[in-house]
This record gives structure tokens, sequence and C-alpha cells, in this order.
């Protein structure tokens, strides 16, 4: 009986102590257990984060590990932490393992779950550059030109603005006075020679192709008319063909030649008309003319002969009818010396005066002539060679056209040629040899003359003489 009792005892006292040991291990710490995180990624590169962490057995001693490192944690309750995860460990593309601890004799390290750490997106490339501005448009600043005088240096210079410099400078249409040329720079350079106001067109390209054009209208104050060169004095012959001034010799091919009371504006009264016209064939049978003659000239004979003299008229060139031929090369007598006073003075030691068109290298319409010297074609031919383009004239404009003819003594080049455009001396010849050897005199004088037909060309155009003046001194416009 006793030893009944007693393995009863014994029995109550193990189970009774076990129950103790049970409770008190109840009461101690227990591993914890992970079951989510959040968030769960993150991106490479962001700011610093506050990771949750829910679970189980979580206590008071619970602490988030990263990759094994404690985080700063915050227990919320028992299954739920908070920890914060600063930028530098989310820096990085790749993935953390992350789990918690709690310490204690029954705690310990919880299973891992993982945060996965996404590479930064690529940088958007970053926009283009705004396109360049367009560029204002290309315009001529320079509103005028200062005006220059017959003779003296002149230099101005034309500027612009917009485009795409630099700029290239050149002449469109108009005319320049003889003398000046405008550069690619845009300066405007040169010694006038003429005077007289000019209107022309500058032009400016930039690099871009784009064009600007101004016109302008450039004065130049011609100087006074030099002194009469020595001369004996005396008006030998003048006439204005006015019914009671004096007449000419000779009119050669009426009615093309003819006086006429309604010249171009410019003159009063009358005024001597020449109309040449040929067909552009060597007979001029589409013209119903006879011939190919276009000789048109007035002549005075003045007797005895002169060796020194001054001979000066009024001369307009109408611009051509239209379809007659301007160029390339058509010559146009203006005044013709002879010591032969039969009809048309063919024999002409003395010098001819001849006016010249032609199409300018830039293909431009002819709108102006050239004044041009020449030497003589008879057996007493003197040493003058061409000289040309010694002034350039307008059409539709009068001009006063003067000689001062001084021939050479024979066999000398003692002779003098001088030739002034509305006062301007625009030729001063000296030292030359005229006439050759055959020591003439000048005796007969004609204004006009033929127009040059060696091709045929198409010839339709007026010219008109007024108040024609032979002298012994200079005469002046």
């Amino acid at each position: 009986m006793f030893k009944v009792k007693a393995f009863v005892s014994l029995s109550f006292l193990l189970f009774f102590f076990s129950t103790i040991t049970l409770a008190q291990k109840a009461s101690k710490n227990m591993v914890p257990v992970l079951n989510a995180i959040s968030p769960s990624s993150t991106t490479a590169g962001g700011a610093s984060l506050t990771l949750t962490v829910t679970g189980s057995n979580f206590t008071s001693g619970s602490v988030v590990r990263w990759n094994g490192s404690s985080l700063t944690t915050t227990v919320v309750n028992s299954t739920q932490l908070q920890a914060v995860v600063g930028s530098s460990l989310v820096a990085d593309a790749g993935a953390a393992r992350i789990t918690v601890f709690t310490s204690g004799r029954w705690g310990g390290t919880s299973n891992s779950l993982t945060l996965t750490i996404n590479p930064a997106p690529a940088a958007a490339p970053p926009p283009p550059p705004p396109p360049p501005p367009s560029p204002d448009p290309l315009t001529i600043t320079t509103s005028s030109v200062p005006a220059g005088n017959a003779g003296s240096t002149y230099n101005a210079s034309l500027a612009a603005s917009g485009g795409t410099p630099a700029y290239i400078w050149k002449r469109g249409d108009g005319t320049l006075p003889p003398g000046l040329a405008l550069q690619a720079n845009g300066a405007l350079t040169g010694t006038p020679t003429q005077g007289g106001t000019f209107t022309f067109t500058a032009e400016a390209d930039d690099q871009a192709g784009q064009v600007a054009q101004r016109a302008f209208s450039l004065s130049v104050t011609a100087p006074p008319p030099p002194p009469p060169p020595p001369a004996g004095s005396g008006t030998l012959f003048q006439t204005g063909f006015e019914p009671a001034d004096p007449a000419m010799d000779g009119i050669n091919a009426p009615p093309d030649t003819a006086i006429t009371s309604t010249p171009p504006p410019g003159r009063r009264g009358n005024a001597l008309q020449m109309h040449y016209t040929i067909c552009g064939d060597s007979t001029n049978v589409a013209c119903g003319a006879s011939s190919q003659d276009i000789n048109r000239w007035a002549s005075k004979v003045i007797s005895p002969g002169l060796t020194h003299f001054f001979m000066r008229g009024y001369v307009y060139f109408k611009s051509p009818e239209p379809g007659a031929t301007t160029g390339t090369i058509m010559q146009r007598k203006v005044m013709w010396f002879s010591d032969d006073t039969s009809p048309g003075g063919s024999r002409h030691p003395g010098p001819d005066l001849i006016l010249n068109t032609w199409t300018g290298a830039d293909g431009l319409p002819i709108k102006q002539l050239s004044l041009t010297v020449t030497e003589n074609a008879s057996a007493c031919t003197g040493t003058i060679t061409n000289v040309w383009d010694i002034a350039r004239l307008d059409w539709d404009t009068w001009y006063s056209i003067e000689n001062e003819i001084q021939l050479n003594s024979s066999g000398v080049a003692d002779g003098v040629w001088r030739i002034w455009v509305n006062g301007n001396k625009v030729w001063d010849g000296t030292g030359l040899n005229l006439i050759g050897s055959c020591g003439t005199s000048i005796s007969f004088f004609s204004v006009g003359r033929q127009t040059d037909r060696a091709r045929y060309d198409v010839v339709d155009e007026y010219r008109y003489w007024d108040d024609v003046v032979i002298s012994q001194s200079y005469i002046g416009p």
C-alpha cells in the first residue's frame, strides 16, 4: 500500500513540475515569423523609405534586419514592425534579404523575404535644341548717298542688316557716274569724271540666298567750265534751225533729215530731226527703199578752211523704236570734219567723233552710249588710234558736245583735240598727228552722218540736233 501511494505521489510531482516548465517556456520570447513586407520592391537611386513587416511573435526586442544588419525599428504590435531603409541601401540595383531578429533565450532569427531593388529607368534623352531663330529679313539700311564732285575722289559705303552676313554687293539697273564703281564689300569709290544726277540700284546678297535692293540717286557737281583755250575770236557760224537763222549748206536724205518744230522737250523752237531706218537685209527691200544707204547729216562749208576751230551742238538720241537693234556694237557718227567740200565731204583728214552702243558683259539692257574718237581713213590718215569710252550718255537726254581741233603741222605730231560734254572736259588730247603729212585745213563740218550698217542690223531711231555753232574760240554749253 505504501509503495502504491509513493508512486502516485511521485507521478504527481513530475506532472506538476512539467506544467511549470511549459508555462515558463510559454512566457519566454518565441522565434519571430515573417509573413510579408511592404514594399516588396523599389527603384535604385530613390529616396529613403519605410519598410512595413508583418508576421507573428514580434516583441519589444524584435529588430528588422537588412542583409543581416539591423535597421532602426519601431514595434507597432506583435504582428507588425516598421523599419527605416536609408537611401544609400537602395542606391544600386539588386536584392536585399529581410529578416526579423528577436533577442533572448527563446528568440532568434525569422525566415527571410526578398526586397527587390529594380534598376533605375534609362534617363530620357535631352530634348533637341530649339531651331535657330530665323534671321531677320535682309534690308539695305543706307537710305541715301552723298553728293560728289567731278574730278574729286569719292568714297561712300552702303550698309545692310538682317539676313545671314557677310553680304555681297553689286550694281543692278541704272547708271553710276563715270569713274565710280560699287565694290563687293559695299564701298562706292572712284573719281567721277562727269557731272549730273545718276540713278542706280544697289543689290545686297547674303549667304542664305536672300536679296535686297534699293534705288539711289547720286548727284555729281560738274567743275566750272575751263577757261577758253587760246584761239581766235568770233563765231563763224551759228544756227538754231529757226526761220531767221543761217541755214546749213546741205541736208542729206530729206525727208528723213528735216527741220521739225516739235523736238523732244528740253530745247525751245525748232531742231534738226534725223530718222534712221533699215530693215535688216542688204537690199532694204522690206522697207520699200531702193538702197541700204542710211546717211543722215547736215553740213556747213567754211572757206577758207580752218586749222584751229571749235564746233559745238546739242544732240539728243531717242531710245530706239521697239524691235530695233541696240547692240552688240552699233556705231553712230556724231560729228564729221573734212577738207573735201563736195557733197558728202568723203575725204576727211580731220577726225571723226563716233557714238557706240553695246550690250554690257552683264547682259543688261542697253541704256548708255559710249563716245569714241577714231582715226580717219583717207590717204592722209594720222596716227590716232581708237580711244574708247571717253564719256557715256543716256538715251532721251539733250547733251552739249563741243570739239576743239587744232590740226598738226605737216608731218609733226603737234595737233590738239579736246572734247567737252555739258561743259565737262572728257578728253584732252595733245601732241597728236591728226592729218598725217597732208597739211590741209578743215572746211567741211557736219552733224549726224551714217549709222553702221555692216551687219544690216535692224535700225529704227531718231536723233535731234539744235544750236550748232562753229567758232574760233571756246563756246561752252
